[in-house]
């Protein structure tokens, strides 16, 4: 059986975008400033990326030598500053870019750099370097509305969101997407222009956004306090949808979408859902698998609220939504949520958007125009429930656990895990990524996972344990 072999390869790309003088970091102001860390990561250092699909920004973890930079005259605890943009790029077949940049990995800014030195218990002596940071999701995080009198920002966001207003952004309801795009591009992006260096190789946050279904009001965020990053994901339902940073060879993507979750039937979910692409390994990829399946995710009686709409008449909105009966918000005889076997249990969540048809804000509209925006936030609150119940109804036989195996730069979040188990194969969401690369030891990719189907294709098979090792060191 001829032995697979692989030619992993790293780039580590430190750009300036700091410069010091006399104990002062001004903005870089010369030419771009690059400098290849690959021959800093000794046999005893690392690189770490991780990146979740729930925390606003992804991070990183550079291990390196202590050596003296030579154009610099210093080392790299004293070239590197907090701010300046790192990139890297990972690949298992490095010889496939040949003549080319390897794949993108993860783009970000340097937040924590120190310096490490004693004698190990060996009595062997150690000098490194550690350089943390995050990528362009703490741009999110950096910018943030408070309510302090003499800032600017927090007055701005006092009355009615004046703060969109001020940067070009109507006083109106506006579609979900556009809500995002419009946060990214009138207010990110011109506060990130002053403070990046004018000639520094940092990417622009460019929004993807696929989101087609509700209503935003930003006079809604009057009260929200925090970062914009928080701000975006409370008005963003990331119960149905999902709000998190992408790094692809065409630049940083703030990526906005309808989880593409599938029933047991194949079939997407929520509406306007995509495929979102996939990765496929084998059993003899995998380095370990930690696969478990629970009954703390079941849930029988479901409940959505609009917080947002109560101001008009809380009591027609719950009758008009009670209209479909008690089966379209208790499941009593759907099997794998019965309440005889796994007891009443209840997922209660609040939509922040609305119907396009969703007057919000103004107490004092006439009745009739009242019961229309009853009705139509009715609509709008049943279906949340109803693609709620198709999400959930089936998480018992799920799994969720993680699969470390050989490295490989293309797995990102937010795409699904194919694993070949001999005479089936099974999917698995991804909603994180872990890759981690030692020089001359190891490069390998772990992945957490939900709603993996392992367990259903088991159950479609007359002997899955001898199926699922059918293949492996003897075949």
């Amino acid at each position: 059986m001829p032995i697979r072999t692989h030619h992993p390869d790293i780039s580590v790309v430190l750009t300036k975008t700091i410069e010091r003088k006399n104990g002062v970091s001004p903005r870089y102001k010369g030419l771009p400033r690059k400098l290849e860390l690959k021959p800093y990561i000794s046999e005893t250092g690392s690189v770490v990326t991780h990146k979740s699909k729930r925390e606003s920004s992804g991070t990183f973890t550079l291990t390196l030598t202590a050596e003296p930079v030579p154009e610099a005259g210093d080392s790299l605890y004293g070239l590197i500053e907090p701010m300046d943009h790192i990139e890297i790029r990972m690949a298992r077949d490095s010889y496939k870019y040949a003549g080319g940049l390897l794949p993108i990995v993860m783009r970000g800014f340097v937040s924590n750099i120190s310096l490490s030195e004693g004698m190990n218990d060996d009595g062997i002596p150690y000098r490194h370097i550690t350089v943390t940071g995050h990528d362009y999701g703490k741009l999110l995080d950096i910018f943030q509305v408070f309510f302090e009198k003499n800032y600017l920002l927090g007055q701005d966001v006092l009355t009615h969101f004046k703060l969109f207003l001020n940067n070009g952004v109507g006083y109106r309801p506006m579609g979900a997407s556009e809500f995002v795009s419009t946060i990214v591009d009138k207010i990110v992006s011109p506060s990130y222009e002053k403070m990046r260096s004018d000639n520094s190789a940092v990417e622009d946050i460019q929004v993807n956004a696929s989101v087609k279904n509700g209503v935003v009001a930003p006079h809604g965020a009057a009260g929200a306090e925090g970062t914009l990053w928080s701000l975006m994901k409370r008005f963003s339902d990331v119960y149905w949808n999902e709000l998190f940073i992408e790094d692809t060879e065409e630049g940083v993507f703030l990526t906005y979408r309808p989880m593409p979750l599938r029933d047991l039937d194949d079939n997407y979910i929520l509406e306007g859902a995509e495929d979102p692409g996939s990765i496929s390994i084998s059993n003899d990829d995998i380095v370990t698998r930690e696969l478990s399946r629970e009954d703390n995710k079941v849930a029988n009686y479901y409940w959505v609220s609009s917080p947002r709409s109560d101001i008009h008449n809380t009591g027609t909105l719950r009758i008009l939504s009670l209209q479909g009966g008690s089966e379209s918000y208790f499941l009593q005889n759907y099997q794998n949520s019965l309440p005889d076997v796994y007891g009443l249990r209840k997922m209660e969540v609040e939509t922040d958007q609305g119907d396009t048809s969703q007057v919000t804000g103004d107490k004092n509209i006439p009745a009739d125009e009242a019961k229309k925006v009853a009705e139509a936030t009715a609509l709008w609150v049943t279906k949340r429930r109803e693609d709620l119940i198709k999400m959930h109804r089936d998480n018992v036989v799920y799994e969720s656990g993680s699969f470390t195996f050989k490295g490989d730069e293309s797995a990102k979040v937010g795409k699904y895990l194919k694993v070949d188990y001999g005479a089936y194969q099974a999917e698995h969401y991804i909603i994180s990524i872990d890759h981690k690369f030692e020089p001359f030891r190891q490069f390998v990719t772990t992945a957490q996972i939900e709603r993996g189907t392992g367990f259903l294709e088991r159950s479609r098979q007359e002997a899955p344990y001898l199926d699922e090792h059918r293949t492996g060191i003897y075949r």
